[in-house]
């Protein structure tokens, strides 16, 4: 009788299991669920597997994206029915889809026409100047490191508080003066458009990541009556459709400029459309009642989109 087999990267078969000592009797110890994998493989092959394990080129990306797009609802109905190995696991596919995202909107936001770098608008007393900073400046100023005032004189770095004081003047605090405070802080948005607009966009990114657990709780009331679904699968529900979101919104604001509008446009009307074919297939819903359950959510998280926005938007001025 000839040898067993090795497999590449796996322990021979019929040997004894590195972590518990049981027979292991193929890939995986049927004790412990150890893989035998000892992780002893050429450097290359360690690089093509973990760019195969970020995106799942193994084919179940290519059975992914179709039903993401087009049957959102088949995808989350196999998940919960536990045909779960030939698709993308849901949150992988949730942070890759929020990465290209954050990407396509950062190519897209430095991709705009300001030329080498941004204006920003320097009040000295009497005097106002408009200095263009590069990028590695607004970094800097974004990070509280200098002002723009330190930028604009080739200053060094500056203390948050210095900082503050330099840029508020007199009117430092909301609650002294909530008027002078808002009239002051908006003259200095519509003074420096673009810098406020990086400033914005900055946070957002950190922003991106609340939509899940929100969705996800929305989701739990709107379907409480149904205690066949647990949080869970309100979860990976959620995480497949903002993944989708993420992905077609990314997409559109790739697109030429020409196209640009058009095709955010189209992304808008097809967000909708998709969570209406999520809702029907992935929790069984009629037409009617995945329609009523879809206005619902469209509205609440168009609300609660417009409240992030306001709170950004007030953040956003603070930091000026």
């Amino acid at each position: 009788m000839s040898a067993p087999m090795e497999d590449p990267g796996h322990a021979v078969l019929d040997k004894e299991c590195l972590n518990c000592g049981a027979n292991l009797h193929g890939r995986y110890c049927s004790d412990c669920g150890q893989s035998s994998d000892d992780h002893k493989r050429p450097i290359l092959h360690l690089l093509r597997e973990g760019l195969e394990g970020l995106v799942h080129l193994d084919g179940r990306l290519i059975r992914t994206l179709p039903l993401l797009f087009f049957r959102p609802g088949q995808l989350a109905r196999d998940h919960m029915d536990g045909r779960r190995m030939r698709h993308v696991p849901p949150f992988r596919l949730f942070l890759v889809s929020l990465f290209l995202f954050m990407l396509s909107m950062e190519v897209a936001v430095h991709g705009m026409p300001h030329g080498h770098g941004m204006t920003i608008t320097v009040h000295e007393g009497p005097v106002t100047r408009v200095v263009e900073a590069t990028p590695s400046q607004m970094a800097d100023i974004l990070s509280g490191e200098k002002t723009p005032e330190q930028i604009a004189n080739g200053v060094g770095v500056a203390s948050p508080s210095a900082g503050r004081e330099t840029q508020a003047g007199p009117n430092e605090h909301f609650w002294s003066d909530p008027r002078s405070w808002t009239r002051g802080r908006l003259q200095r948005a519509l003074s420096n458009p673009e810098y406020f607009e990086l400033l914005v966009f900055t946070w957002a990114h950190r922003l991106a990541i609340l939509l899940l657990p929100i969705f996800a709780v929305e989701l739990m009331l709107l379907y409480s009556r149904h205690r066949q679904f647990y949080a869970y699968d309100h979860l990976v529900v959620s995480m497949q459709f903002l993944a989708f979101v993420f992905l077609v919104t990314g997409l559109a604001w790739l697109a030429p400029g020409p196209l640009r509008g058009a095709a955010i446009f189209g992304a808008a009307v097809w967000v909708p459309v998709n969570l209406h074919g999520l809702l029907r297939g992935a929790y069984g819903s009629g037409f009617a009642g995945a329609l009523t359950r879809t206005i619902g959510l469209w509205l609440s998280t168009q609300i609660v989109f417009i409240v992030l926005v306001v709170g950004l938007l007030a953040f956003g001025l603070q930091l000026l």
